[in-house]
């Protein structure tokens, strides 16, 4: 194992093109639930989790997405990014990373200061509103307490996901 280290260790350090794909794993660790796994919002049966991500059905009835989503969005703004986030970020500083594309729409790399990325799903960070296109920092309208309205145009808001 240690030699593996040691081996990887010499790729990074002589590598200045590296791209990172991160999914579900990297933010479990931090306690955020991936949307598939036994506790994910897939396995529940008090909710339908593909009305949770039907854009359509969003603009039809918001109240439903911030109901069900409401605890997961806290528990986003509120977890701090892991030792893995950090490390992506340090490669990013040092002009090692060429790209990180990311599935996860919790914000952790955002928090860990990745700029070099693309978020597949986009990210609650931002919020957009659905009639004007006026976008806000998710954490400007925490906590949740409903649905969350655009302050120029009083439309719902909507996280960039």
């Amino acid at each position: 194992m240690n030699g593996n280290i040691i081996k990887l260790n010499e790729y990074i350090n002589n590598s200045f093109n590296i791209a990172v794909i991160t999914g579900a794993g990297i933010s479990t660790a931090c306690g955020i639930p991936d949307f598939r796994g036994p506790n994910g919002l897939y396995s529940r049966t008090d909710i339908d989790a593909e009305k949770i991500f039907d854009v359509n059905y969003f603009y039809k009835n918001p109240e439903y997405f911030y109901s069900v989503m409401k605890e997961f969005l806290t528990t986003c703004s509120e977890t701090e990014p892991s030792a893995a986030h950090m490390f992506i970020n340090r490669l990013e500083k040092k002009g090692k990373l060429r790209i990180l594309i990311t599935q996860n729409i919790d914000g952790l790399h955002e928090k860990a200061g990745n700029k070099k990325m693309i978020c597949a799903h986009g990210s609650y960070i931002k919020m957009i509103c659905s009639k004007c296109g006026n976008s806000s920092n998710t954490m400007d309208h925490m906590p949740f307490n409903g649905i969350p309205f655009c302050e120029k145009c009083g439309s719902v808001l909507k996280p960039d996901i």
